[in-house]
């Protein structure tokens, strides 16, 4: 496997990481501000 080949799955690994992340942020909040009312 090449460096820059490796590069690239890594970057889209970490892309589809922080998607994840803010999408489960998101949940949380939402839940949070509905029980805070």
């Amino acid at each position: 496997m090449s460096l820059a080949n490796r590069a690239k799955e890594d970057s889209k690994w970490l892309m589809l990481q922080s998607w994840k992340l803010d999408k489960l942020l998101r949940l949380k909040w939402r839940r949070f501000a509905l029980l805070s009312g």
